[in-house]
């Protein structure tokens, strides 16, 4: 290892699990090891998609569980008793392995314990980093006093305040003028449109990617498909997730009840996405909130069309993304999809995904570690 690289530790958001921020993160790392070694900070005892890959890099993964894990009572209290073990923990992390140049946060609020275990620690450089529009509404005034806390201390610790988008930037930051909007990157090499043959197909085929939850809507995309099946009744329909939010038994029972058990096929999260992407027809993206959406500029990369909710940012527009209202309702989406697909016979076609490519991005990360403003 060359001794001019800068030593980075980052902070995951939870897991090493295959996620949209985990994708960013594993990204980073990868396109940045010319110039940097990385350490992680992860909250969980379990393994996760992302590790093995993770260690092949000759980084380290330190652990910090919460005391819940999947107990309901203790996962309420976890949230207002962790953050002195939190600290305690990340600052042992950091004084026995550092000395580290960088810190790199992307565990929302709790950046605040990280940024002040960075300093105590000595590390130069301590960057907050948002990944999606988050609200500081909330009926718990503990919960509320909390995130503001939490959000002062990283106005006055951060170096850099990164956001994956404007919108993700002024609803985190306190103050959003002085923070920096970097695209999230994808994996060209892996979301590679050449890499697979076109497929024919006779009825229409989609693809949904998120882990299960009420944010990503896949409730809504169930009734969308149940539109469509009553035009194409063989449609059928990839969903790619993981039950972090336990909420696959409700999209189970929604399947069960809308006859929709020949038309869905349920995927793990660590699935082949590329490979299904690539026999896809469209993309279902109905998501109620997004910070950035990298799984829209992933399924363009791999040539098929997005039918996005207009919550999702723009800026994930490659030429083939349509925004659509929810409140428009499932069988507004079903016909312009059915539109299409008579349209185009489904085939995939070639977006312009260049400027998301992790590649490009590395860059201005490596900037960043060095010291370097941005707006330079």
């Amino acid at each position: 290892m060359s001794v001019d690289k800068k030593k980075v530790l980052m902070i995951a958001c939870r897991t090493l699990d295959n996620g949209g921020v985990q994708a960013v993160m594993m990204d980073i790392t990868r396109n940045c090891q010319d110039a940097c070694s990385f350490d992680m900070v992860v909250f969980t005892k379990k393994e996760g998609f992302y590790d093995k890959e993770f260690l092949s890099y000759g980084g380290r993964i330190f652990r910090i569980p919460r005391f819940y894990e999947k107990f309901g009572f203790l996962k309420i209290i976890d949230y207002y008793i962790r953050a002195g073990y939190v600290y305690k923990n990340l600052k042992k992390i950091m004084l026995e392995n550092g000395p580290y140049d960088v810190v790199h946060c992307h565990n929302e609020e709790e950046t605040a314990l990280a940024l002040l275990a960075a300093e105590k620690a000595g590390i130069p450089i301590k960057i907050a980093h948002t990944h999606t529009q988050r609200c500081m509404k909330t009926k718990n005034p503990f919960a509320r006093f909390y995130k503001w806390v939490y959000r002062k201390i990283i106005e006055g610790k951060a170096t850099y305040k990164l956001g994956c988008s404007v919108d993700a930037c002024r609803s985190f930051y306190l103050n959003a003028e002085n923070a920096l909007v970097i695209n999230n990157p994808y994996n060209s090499q892996k979301f590679d449109y050449d890499k697979y043959g076109d497929y024919k197909v006779t009825e229409p085929s989609l693809v949904q990617i998120g882990n299960f939850s009420h944010n990503k809507n896949q409730i809504f995309s169930l009734e969308v498909i149940y539109e469509i099946k009553k035009e194409y009744p063989n449609v059928h329909f990839d969903m790619i997730g993981s039950d972090i939010h336990n909420t696959l038994t409700q999209i189970k029972q929604k399947i069960k009840s809308l006859s929709l058990e020949d038309n869905v096929t349920i995927h793990p999260g660590d699935a082949n996405s590329p490979e299904l992407l690539s026999k896809a027809t469209g993309f279902l993206f109905p998501s109620q909130k997004e910070g950035f959406g990298i799984v829209a500029i992933e399924a363009q990369a791999m040539g098929v069309k997005c039918y996005a909710s207009d919550t999702v940012p723009k800026l994930t527009n490659c030429g083939g993304c349509e925004y659509l209202p929810l409140s428009a309702g499932a069988k507004y989406w079903a016909d312009i999809i059915i539109k299409d697909f008579k349209t185009t016979g489904g085939k995939r076609q070639r977006y312009d995904c260049s400027r998301f490519s992790a590649e490009k991005i590395a860059r201005d990360y490596k900037d960043i570690y060095g010291g370097k403003s941005l707006n330079e």
